[in-house]
């Protein structure tokens, strides 16, 4: 990967069909990867929210948003893992 793309990673969550990714203002993208690569402009800074969405809308609900803020860099490529989280 290029030095201005940033790799996130997350646990998986239980009844989790699937991630809702969301970086910045633009619109999210969803996977059922625990992983989600973004490449962006060099040397700026981005917040980044992923969301558990449930297999069973009737029965869970989508989790609480975990949200990091992170920068690209020109020299490395960016690597976060979030730490938290997401439970449904």
């Amino acid at each position: 990967p290029d030095f201005n793309t940033i790799a996130i990673e997350w646990e998986a969550v239980d009844n989790a069909a699937s991630y809702s990714v969301t970086v910045g203002t633009d619109m999210p993208v969803f996977t059922e990867e625990c992983s989600y690569l973004f490449t962006g402009e060099y040397v700026t800074e981005y917040t980044i929210t992923v969301v558990a969405v449930p297999d069973d809308e009737e029965r869970y609900a989508a989790s609480e948003p975990a949200t990091i803020t992170t920068s690209t860099t020109t020299s490395a490529l960016s690597q976060v893992r979030f730490p938290l989280l997401l439970s449904i």
